[in-house]
């Protein structure tokens, strides 16, 4: 069994506070994708939920098959369920089979994140039992030969794989060899270090197009091949994660010794029932002044979701529609 690391739960609950922000300035600004508030979160927010999976993931104590029965049921289960559910509660099923088509093709129009981490469990899983004897030379040759599958287009967000499971194998191989240790010596200036890179990057950064360095490069070096600029693009946004991920866990290290700490604790171990209800009470008030309802929208989102999540108490149903 694993047992719970309230750091761990503490930086999932952070996590998930920057997911519920990032989804409610999508819900509130129709230009959020040049917001830089928006570019921060979403530049590495979701790599940041993979690593800690990765963390959790370290102290499991038994990678048996009953795991992967358990990760069933956790994500996969959930997952597929959701894609009924709000169904069943209008009605109406017009264009059902072709959302379904929808959802095999781009997870984004359903709970993707359910779908790409029990995928990321799966391939840790059996690859743990076939190279455990060298865990980090054996993941960096397995990322080395799923890379390939980034350049195409895949359904079920396959092709996304090698780029989460970077950060979920970052995370288990974290606590595998102490790394959190070894940094903790030099915590300020791999802080100031991390923070520095991710500040200096993130402004060339473009989410749904061409990066501003990529733009620039093509611009004056007139390179022209879409794989050697889908390159530079993925180096720049590899960089900009990976330091994120780090200067925002190192803080988290520092807020685990604060009160606050607490309530974070307790959003963390509820992250997945905010993460799958949030978005049902996004404007539920209408409020004119967008600042006003961006506010409004983070606090209903996130706090709503976990007072359902606390107060819910029916096994069966918590189990069809969280998975435990």
């Amino acid at each position: 069994m694993k047992q719970r690391n309230r750091n761990i739960d503490v930086l999932r609950g952070m996590g998930i506070i920057l997911v519920v922000i990032g989804h409610s300035l999508q819900a509130t600004f129709e230009e959020h994708n040049s917001m830089i508030a928006f570019k921060a979160i979403y530049s590495f927010h979701m790599p940041l939920l993979m690593f800690v999976s990765g963390l959790a993931v370290a102290y499991t104590t038994s990678l048996d098959f009953s795991w992967i029965i358990k990760k069933i049921k956790s994500l996969l289960v959930p997952f597929l369920a959701w894609l009924v559910i709000p169904c069943l509660f209008t009605h109406d099923w017009t264009g059902y089979w072709e959302y379904l088509m929808s959802v095999f093709l781009y997870p984004d129009n359903a709970l993707w994140f359910l779908w790409s981490l029990f995928l990321n469990h799966c391939v840790f899983y059996v690859f743990w039992h076939l190279g455990r004897k060298n865990c980090l030379a054996f993941n960096i040759f397995l990322l080395v030969v799923l890379s390939p599958l980034t350049v195409i287009k895949a359904p079920l967000r396959i092709n996304m794989m090698p780029w989460y499971y970077a950060f979920y194998i970052i995370g288990y191989l974290t606590v595998k060899y102490q790394i959190k240790h070894h940094i903790s010596k030099f915590f300020f200036p791999v802080l100031i270090l991390s923070f520095g890179l991710w500040s200096l990057f993130l402004p060339l950064w473009n989410r749904d197009k061409l990066s501003y360095l990529s733009l620039w490069i093509l611009k004056n070096f007139n390179i022209k091949s879409d794989i050697i600029l889908f390159l530079i693009d993925k180096g720049l946004l590899l960089i900009i994660s990976i330091s994120g991920v780090i200067w925002f866990s190192l803080i988290s290290t520092r807020i685990c010794r604060l009160k606050i700490s607490m309530l974070l604790e307790i959003i963390g171990t509820n992250s997945l029932e905010i993460y799958v209800l949030q978005g049902f009470f996004f404007n539920v008030f209408t409020l004119n002044n967008p600042y006003f309802r961006l506010v409004i929208n983070t606090a209903t989102g996130l706090l709503i979701p976990l007072a359902i999540s606390i107060t819910s108490h029916n096994g069966k149903i918590n189990k069809l529609l969280f998975g435990r």
